[in-house]
């Protein structure tokens, strides 16, 4: 997902590399989908050498940063749905009760919603991995926001 892996939020772009099989069952029930010129243009810098090294290194990365995310979040009492993913997916409502998306937001933190996962509720939400000060910084607005409920 370019979304995930470059930041890049809103380009509805990605690609799927696996067993020839696969992928052909795959693209038998992919949906047509139409692209755009700027989904095309970061698809194709996101193939140079350099988008290499990146991902590289992000996938050498990510288990460390997202075990401080965790770690973070466990030690404000929240549990987390165990992946290797680069997101965890955090329902805050036994510490806020409600939705926490909107209030994050108006911190700087913008997060996805999880009820559009199939079987997650509205207090659900998708934390992106990302480096061991925003975490921080992230922890602190959800204790910050969620205190009143301890």
């Amino acid at each position: 997902s370019l979304t995930k892996t470059y930041g890049l939020a809103g380009i509805r772009a990605g690609y799927v590399v696996g067993d020839s099989q696969l992928v052909a069952q795959l693209a038998a029930h992919q949906t047509p989908w139409s692209v755009s010129t700027p989904a095309i243009a970061a698809m194709i810098a996101c193939t140079c050498e350099e988008a290499r090294r990146f991902r590289t290194e992000l996938r050498d990365d990510i288990p460390a940063a997202r075990a401080d995310l965790v770690d973070k979040l466990k030690g404000l009492g929240l549990s987390v749905v165990g992946s290797e993913a680069p997101f965890v997916l955090v329902n805050p409502s036994s510490r806020s009760g409600d939705s926490i998306r909107q209030p994050l937001a108006g911190r700087g933190f913008a997060v996805r919603r999880g009820e559009t996962f199939p079987g997650l509720g509205p207090t659900w939400i998708r934390l992106a991995v990302r480096d061991s000060n925003i975490h921080a910084e992230l922890a602190r607005a959800l204790s910050d926001l969620t205190a009143h409920r301890n």
